[in-house]
Order: C-alpha cells, then sequence, then structure tokens
C-alpha cells in the first residue's frame, strides 16, 4: 500500500505568516495554481482513494485531485490540523514574542510539555494519526495507492508515527505548501519512507 500525503495549497494565512489550525481559510490563488501544476505532473499514478480533512483548505484542494483523479474523496476529522485554540489567526512573530516557553519546547520536540491555550494536546494528536493509520491498513487492500489531503503538523505526526510509533522524528521533516510525501507499508516490514516533499505524485 503506498499513502501519498499532500499538504494543501497556499492560504491567505500562509501568506501572511498567520497560525492557522482549525479555522476555515481559503486557498490563495496561486494556492490553487500551485495544486493544479502538481496534478498535472502526477499523470504516472493511478489513485485508488482519497481521503482529505473537514478543514476547507484541505478540501479546496482534494477538489482539484478529485476533479484530475476522477474520484470522490472521504472526509475524516483524524486528519485535521491540530487545534491551535488561542493562537488561531495570530501572527507568528507576535506569539513567539508573547508565548516563548511553548515555541522552545515545541522546537525542542518536548511535545509533552507544549500547552497552547484552548488548543488541542500532541497527546491527543499522536492518538487520532495512530488511529487513523491502523484504519487504513486494516480496511484497504494492499495494493493501492491512497491520496491524503492534510496539514502541516498532523502529515509530520502522521509519517512520524508510521515510522517510529512516536511523535520523535516529526520535528525533522520538512513538509512545503503543496507537496507529496509518499509511505509505503508492507505487511512483513511494516512503513517505509519513500520520498519527501516532493511537488509531484509518483
Amino acid at each position: 500500500m503506498n499513502l501519498y500525503f499532500a499538504r494543501h495549497g497556499e492560504t491567505l494565512y500562509n501568506r501572511d505568516n498567520k497560525f492557522q489550525g482549525l479555522s476555515d481559510v481559503p486557498l490563495t490563488k496561486e494556492g490553487k495554481e500551485s495544486i493544479i501544476k502538481i496534478a498535472n505532473a502526477s499523470n504516472k499514478i493511478k489513485i485508488d482513494k482519497i481521503y482529505v480533512s473537514n478543514i476547507f483548505r484541505a478540501k479546496e484542494t482534494a477538489d482539484i485531485y478529485q476533479n484530475f483523479f476522477d474520484l470522490d474523496y472521504q472526509i475524516d476529522a483524524r486528519l485535521n490540523e491540530i487545534d491551535i485554540g488561542n493562537f488561531e489567526g495570530k501572527f507568528f512573530k507576535d506569539l513567539r514574542r508573547d508565548y516563548p516557553n511553548v515555541f522552545k519546547q515545541w522546537e525542542l520536540g518536548n511535545f509533552q510539555l507544549v500547552d497552547i491555550p484552548n488548543g488541542e494536546s500532541f497527546l491527543n494528536l499522536e492518538k487520532r494519526v495512530s488511529s487513523f493509520l491502523e484504519d487504513i491498513t486494516n480496511k484497504n487492500n494492499a495494493q493501492l495507492n491512497i491520496l491524503i489531503v492534510s496539514h502541516f503538523v498532523t502529515i509530520k505526526s502522521l509519517i512520524s508515527t508510521a515510522l517510529t510509533k512516536s511523535l520523535d522524528i516529526s520535528n525533522t521533516l520538512k513538509i512545503n505548501l503543496g507537496n507529496i510525501s509518499k509511505l509505503t507499508y508492507e505487511h512483513n516490514t511494516g512503513w517505509t519512507l519513500s520520498y519527501m516533499n516532493l511537488p509531484v505524485i509518483n
């Protein structure tokens, strides 16, 4: 089984350097165009299923892939971005100034010490991505190619959890807007990372 993790395209908040978790912020014109370009470059792969978070920017991205691959997508809230509570819609520079310890612990990978005001814990994030990965392996044919449209922190958490059963390596992973990362699952060997952060599905 091949899982292709696609980060959504650029949004207005991405462009303005604002934090976005569950906000329904639309893609920019450039964001849509970048996804169309990736889809058009991905004509060698047959995608069998598409899963997407229920956040608007991910669904806008999935709409493009849905039309390209002629497939309906399935919404799964376990693919949502981490809920960032009071950080929603705030400028990165202001948050780093006002909550230096939160960002210090986050960047150090001390996820159990990251306390986002009125936000989601990393423990809960790890539980929901683990649940998704377990379901995807139990309920799908081993030969399928599955496209998963999600978000920055969530995709890093999915890949880290698949490879290490924890979030330990998530901070080392690079996931640019719109780009694709591929995990392959074999029953005997488990998960392997095929590639990271490419502007094409292959």
